[in-house]
């Protein structure tokens, strides 16, 4: 019994050895040491631009601030005629605000403008897409969003 778990050790002991890494000449380590450091400077972002697909996931814009907004497009049901495309507003029971297009026909679109109170501007198209709008802070959902959302510069919500 003594005899298998010394060589049962002696076997570990042989393959720990087999896997260690192999050994770099200090020549070698030097080099490596001895390189200047690398600075790699940020791309500046891209502008934020509306989204212009239907269903698009959750966008999120925001910056240095403590709260910010997540708008969320669904393709919008398009009658067959309109006269122009405006939207309608409204507060929805988990806190959120959801953007209606209305009146708005074929390809046509309006430019929804969502207004922080910090006064920073989002503009969102509606038109062949609806909108839910999202406020957090500090990764919470806001229950009473404190943005406004205006188009062609008059404010559909809060109303």
């Amino acid at each position: 019994m003594k005899k298998n778990l010394m060589l049962l050790a002696l076997a570990g002991i042989f393959s720990l050895a087999a896997c260690s890494p192999p050994s770099v000449p200090a020549a070698q380590v030097q080099q490596l040491t001895d390189l200047a450091p690398v600075i790699v400077k940020a791309a500046e972002p891209a502008p934020l631009t509306p989204p212009l697909f239907p269903a698009q996931p959750p966008v999120t814009f925001g910056g240095p601030e403590q709260s910010w907004l997540e708008v969320t497009t669904y393709q919008a049901e398009q009658p067959l005629t309109g006269d122009s495309c405006t939207a309608t507003a409204s507060r929805l029971d988990t806190g959120q605000v959801s953007v209606i297009s209305v009146g708005c026909a074929g390809v046509s679109f309006a430019t929804v403008h969502v207004i922080e109170a910090s006064g920073r501007d989002t503009p969102q198209l509606v038109g062949p897409q609806n909108l839910v709008i999202t406020q957090r802070a500090q990764g919470v959902k806001i229950a009473e969003p404190t943005f406004r959302v205006l188009i062609e510069g008059k404010q559909i919500w809060p109303k």
